[in-house]
């Protein structure tokens, strides 16, 4: 089971993104009124990246393509592999309902040995799921 613990990189990235919007807009030559209501949009967005960000995530890998995210009973899929680096790992699981859901993994989420892990049993198992050959 990897519980993923809140990332300080990505709470970071988060905040800096979105005052970067916010200095934009403020910045920017147009009507007061339409720089309040953009401002209060983009705070409104930092109020929901933050509460998702701190929202306890538990993910279990068992064989094959299944994925039980927060102890729910019903198994997800790998849908895509979106992106598999050295600091982030972004994932699309799709669960029974056909709902997609992103999982973000910043490195500093997981102790290093086990995203290390991780990383490599996706860039190999993972291609493979979503892959499979015609060898069959």
């Amino acid at each position: 089971m990897l519980a993923l613990r809140p990332s300080r990189v990505y709470l970071a990235t988060i905040v800096v993104v979105h005052a970067l919007s916010i200095a934009a807009v403020l910045i920017a030559t147009i009507a007061i009124w339409l720089q309040l209501a953009l401002c209060a949009l983009v705070l409104i967005s930092l109020t929901i990246n933050l509460r998702h960000h701190y929202r306890p995530v538990q993910i279990i890998w068992r064989t094959g393509n299944r994925w039980f995210i927060n102890d729910s009973p019903d198994a997800a899929a790998l849908h895509s592999l979106d992106f598999v680096s050295r600091w982030l790992i972004v994932l699309t699981l799709t669960q029974k309902n056909r709902r997609h859901q992103k999982v973000i993994i910043a490195f500093d989420a997981l102790p290093d040995d086990i995203f290390r892990l991780l990383r490599v049993r996706l860039k190999i198992e993972g291609f493979a799921i979503l892959n499979p050959s015609d060898d069959a």
